[in-house]
């Protein structure tokens, strides 16, 4: 069976305090999903569990079937990779050449998969400028590029990402927004823990929000952050678009009262639908 399959999850520190309660859920292949909530929520210990850096307290986690305490730690980091919030976690070699090398290396493959794997990496994120470069010497976007690269060449099945806007500017979004939608279309399954409403609510199909080591809700995006009591109880912000689009449809009912509007203002997810005709017809 493949996809993540979570039956009645816990786990608590050794200081006694209990960060994930009884979490039961299904993560189907090929899905893009948002991990939200406050701080101190369960998000990233829920994320240890799925890959095994952290042993359940009790409750199971199953990856495409098979219990997660049952791989061995280094099948499971092949079948789950994780891009940490800091990049510098995860990169340690002299150049961006030898952090690629050194990912591939533990795959055991033959000389002409291992180059045609590191070409393949190196095209696809655009790291032939860098790969005699040292990643402590690129910037932080770039740095994170670099880490992104050291998981994908390893070709997992399933891909984390811990907050990783954090930081970014519009350039590096972009990028991260792009990588993510070409692994989509080569059917990964990807996690996102992220406070970033507004990225999520343009490229994630679904949305978990934790709080207090429990799911408080489990729905598609638009759902999730449309809902004022979902915001308020997890702290998050409405994003920009969809209040925009409030504002829009609220002026519109207040000018035209019973007549429906050409469009159905809530169902636009993007600046980019807002088109002249759009505004035209408002005339606000």
């Amino acid at each position: 069976m493949k996809g993540i399959f979570v039956d009645s999850l816990s786990f608590n520190y050794p200081n006694g305090v209990e960060a994930i309660k009884k979490i039961s859920l299904i993560i189907h292949p090929g899905e893009i999903i948002a991990i939200m909530g406050r701080n101190g929520a369960g998000k990233s210990t829920f994320m240890k569990l799925l890959n095994g850096l952290l042993t359940p307290s009790s409750g199971t986690v199953f990856v495409d079937g098979i219990v997660t305490t049952s791989y061995k730690s280094s099948d499971l980091t092949r079948k789950i990779g994780i891009m940490f919030q800091n990049p510098e976690h995860q990169l340690f070699c002299m150049t961006v050449e030898d952090e690629i090398d050194f990912s591939l290396k533990n795959l055991n493959l033959n000389k002409k998969d291992f180059q045609h794997y590191k070409d393949d990496i190196v095209k696809k994120l655009g790291l032939k400028e860098f790969m005699s470069k040292s990643p402590f010497n690129l910037s932080g976007g770039e740095r994170k590029k670099i880490s992104i690269a050291s998981i994908l060449c390893r070709r997992p099945d399933y891909l984390i990402f811990d907050e990783p806007t954090l930081g970014a500017d519009k350039k590096q979004r972009r990028i991260l927004q792009q990588i993510i939608e070409n692994e989509k279309k080569e059917g990964k399954t990807i996690i996102i823990i992220t406070h970033d409403t507004e990225f999520a609510f343009t490229l994630v199909d679904r949305i978990l929000v934790f709080e207090s080591g429990r799911i408080l809700a489990d729905g598609p995006t638009q759902d999730i952050l449309k809902s004022q009591e979902i915001l308020k109880n997890s702290s998050m912000v409405r994003p920009q678009i969809n209040k925009l689009m409030i504002k829009i449809s609220e002026l519109w009912n207040k000018k035209h009262k019973d007549v429906q509007p050409p469009v159905n203002f809530m169902e636009i997810n993007d600046f980019n639908d807002l088109n002249e005709k759009i505004v035209n017809i408002l005339e606000v």
